[in-house]
């Protein structure tokens, strides 16, 4: 067993199993105090009477260790009723917060780190569950309070350790809707992070955890509660985060050309780490596949859509998905692409790990949005709710290029794969060279490959059939029932054995489709009208 720091988590492991289990009480002390920054050993005052200074600290470290217990009972148990009692409670009055602001703006003149990332602890507790800003006094102290976090999110490297940045950005993440109320506020700073995260770290770490907490809530309600608009972003904040996404998968790739042996080993043991904008790209796609596919109808609407099996809510999450499946499949064709070309690179290089770099190349690739999207994206459009018309015709261009590209860098694989197993070594200690293939041969040898998919079985339940056989002889008043079922086929051909045959004129075997004999009849076969049985009635079939 061991325990997990960043998530407050406890890991236990067999032989046989491995489970994660929340971690119901206090954290360590010394956890907490590493938290906050400040030493775990208490030394006993000198003398009976210790500073002002020294009082007012023990207090805020104090204030700020059992914000973080309430921060992880309440992240850690969000259902237990204690929760419930904690995020009912009063809010704080205005006052208090203000005091709250004084003693950080005092503890940023005096640079007190400790006492800062103490008051930060406590900003994430009073916006998460105490503080409803109703009054005109509240939304001017909340404004203040926002700009104190803006002005230690945007110092200077030298002037703020990264353990306060992350403090920061947890903090505006937990006051979010009560910094930024308004829908266009919160676009707005959403915009500024995912456009200018690239050139500032504090930005980039705050649009990190802004996003990791919408997937986390995202997946929390994943089937259709009335919150989930709130966090779906809008397409054009989609559209940004999915160019980082893009790039991300892009510079991944990459690496396993450019970086060295070393570095290209700590990479695959890294992967598949994803990204929090591939996190947050993952919760909105399951978001919205786990409904179309899983919604229940319904039963109040009689709409003729309705009637047909689709409602208003299915009708939004198509125009949805289309829109967001467009994005991907754009996105997709531009990491195959690089894809392709890190490949093509890789094979016709002479670099000495050639042949794990393209092996690792496919860890890697999974870890892109390739692995993550992509796969979940195909499978859920066979779904019947999704095979509809308009999105075929929306989708087919983007899918016959996509097709185009994995068939593309598949064979380019396959074609080389004989290659690594025919490299040997001549005696000398010189690699041969019989097996070393120039540009045109490699051209040649693909013209040649007579397919990637050669060799592949495809299941075909209907071709191997379902015998139905009764006992023999049957006896008087004898009934016998059988449901069979045969995936994917698209008529039905019965063919009777030799041997098989109709005892008496009442004897009948009647083939329905469906579950039970309530369902249509679709063909009777046996009896005969001279009073006995015969083998021709049942005749070959249907």
């Amino acid at each position: 067993a061991c325990y997990d720091t960043v998530n407050n988590m406890l890991w236990t492991c067999s032989n046989d199993y491995i489970d994660q289990w929340c971690n119901p009480g206090n954290q360590a002390f010394h956890y907490v105090c590493q938290r906050l920054g400040v030493s775990h050993i208490i030394t006993e005052p000198k003398e009976e009477a210790i500073t002002t200074n020294e009082v007012i600290n023990q207090l805020l470290h104090h204030v700020g260790a059992m914000c973080i217990h309430q921060l992880n009972l309440l992240a850690t148990n969000p259902n237990l009723p204690i929760t419930s009692v904690l995020g009912k409670q009063h809010p704080i009055e205005a006052h208090h917060l203000s005091s709250i602001c004084d003693i950080m703006e005092k503890a940023m003149v005096n640079g007190d780190t400790c006492i800062i990332r103490c008051i930060l602890v406590v900003f994430q507790v009073v916006f998460k569950f105490f503080f409803s800003p109703q009054t005109e006094r509240n939304r001017d102290i909340i404004r203040r309070s926002g700009l104190l976090l803006w002005q230690l999110l945007m110092a200077p490297k030298d002037q703020i350790c990264p353990e306060i940045q992350k403090e920061v950005c947890l903090a505006i993440s937990s006051g979010l809707n009560i910094l930024y109320p308004g829908e266009t506020e919160i676009n707005n700073l959403l915009k500024l992070v995912l456009t200018e995260g690239e050139r500032n770290s504090g930005l980039s770490q705050l649009r990190d955890v802004i996003l990791t907490n919408l997937a986390e809530q995202l997946q929390n309600n994943r089937f259709g509660s009335d919150e989930d608009d709130h966090y779906r972003l809008n397409d054009e904040l989609l559209h940004y985060i999915l160019k980082i996404v893009v790039r991300e998968s892009c510079i991944l790739i990459t690496k396993c050309q450019t970086v060295s042996k070393d570095d290209f080993q700590k990479l695959l043991s890294t992967v598949p780490a994803a990204s929090s904008c591939l996190r947050y790209l993952m919760a909105v796609q399951n978001h919205l596949l786990s409904n179309t596919i899983l919604i229940k109808p319904d039963e109040n609407d009689d709409s003729d859509s309705s009637l047909q099996g689709e409602t208003l809510k299915v009708q939004e999450l198509k125009v949805s998905i289309l829109a967001l499946a467009t994005q991907i499949l754009t996105g997709c064709d531009e990491v195959l692409e690089m894809l392709q070309q890190v490949t093509t690179a890789l094979i016709n290089s002479d670099i000495a790990d050639r042949e794990q770099r393209l092996k690792g190349l496919e860890q890697v690739t999974k870890a892109t949005m390739l692995g993550h999207l992509l796969p979940v994206l195909l499978t859920s459009l066979m779904h019947p709710n999704l095979q509809t018309l308009i999105m075929a015709d929306a989708l087919m261009p983007q899918l016959v290029q996509l097709v185009l590209y994995t068939s593309q860098t598949a064979l380019l694989l396959k074609t080389q794969c004989p290659v690594f197993a025919e490299v040997g070594c001549s005696p000398c200690g010189a690699p041969d060279q019989k097996c070393r293939l120039f540009p045109d041969e490699r051209m040649l040898e693909e013209k040649e490959e007579p397919g990637f998919l050669t060799g592949l079985k495809i299941p075909a339940p209907w071709a191997a059939g379902k015998t139905v056989e009764t006992v023999h002889p049957v006896r008087d008043n004898y009934k016998f029932k059988e449901t069979v079922h045969i995936p994917g086929a698209r008529c039905l051909y019965l063919r009777f054995d030799s041997r098989c045959s109709s005892q008496y004129d009442y004897d009948k075997l009647v083939i329905y489709a469906g579950p039970n004999t309530n369902s249509r009849k679709v063909a009777e076969y046996g009896g005969n009208t001279l009073g006995y049985g015969s083998r021709s009635v049942l005749g070959t079939g249907w």
